[in-house]
């Protein structure tokens, strides 16, 4: 959810310019990969190796872009210790711990993400990566995973283009 305090195009401050940008092309790529085309409603709880993955909101399609992202950067042992320190520590009432415990592995995998807050979920991820992949030019050689996930929105056209026209559009909030 944005607070309308996250997000302010009449600022002068040009940081506070380029957080809003941030956070609404963040929050555009939850749209893009938790919509209806993407996920379906599902009464699964449990996740199955080399099954689509699941969200909180439901079942990933199988050529959706969370499930190819997730295949492609999340299998093995990364999802399944997100899942142990999402089980063991964040479902609880000590947030603190569940902070400090994905810091853990943001810090253990840090070239995997291009950011500490990436490594909160997968779908956290997905769209920090999407958001660098607007806001930054492409990876001409990428050599780390988090390069890879930047890279990795160029594979679909449709996602290309929305780039474009975002990137367009942003010009008069930052230079």
């Amino acid at each position: 959810m944005i607070d309308t305090l996250d997000v302010n195009f009449r600022s002068k401050d040009k940081t506070r310019l380029r957080e809003s940008v941030y956070t609404l092309i963040h929050e555009f790529g939850h749209l893009l990969t938790l919509n209806n085309t993407q996920i379906r409603p599902t009464s699964k709880s449990q996740q199955v190796e080399g099954a689509p993955y699941l969200t909180v909101e439901g079942e990933a399609y199988k050529y959706s872009y969370l499930n190819k992202f997730v295949s492609l950067f999340w299998k093995g042992k990364l999802l399944d210790r997100w899942d142990y320190i999402k089980e063991r520590h964040c479902f609880i009432e000590d947030s603190e711990l569940c902070i400090e415990k994905l810091f853990g592995l943001y810090t253990e995998n840090y070239s995997d993400f291009v950011t500490d807050y990436a490594a909160e979920s997968p779908e956290e991820d997905i769209v920090e990566s999407w958001t660098y992949f607007v806001l930054k030019d492409k990876v001409k050689k990428p050599r780390t995973i988090a390069q890879k996930k930047i890279n990795f929105f160029y594979q679909y056209p449709e996602l290309v283009a929305y780039r474009a026209s975002i990137r367009n559009n942003i010009k008069k909030y930052i230079q």
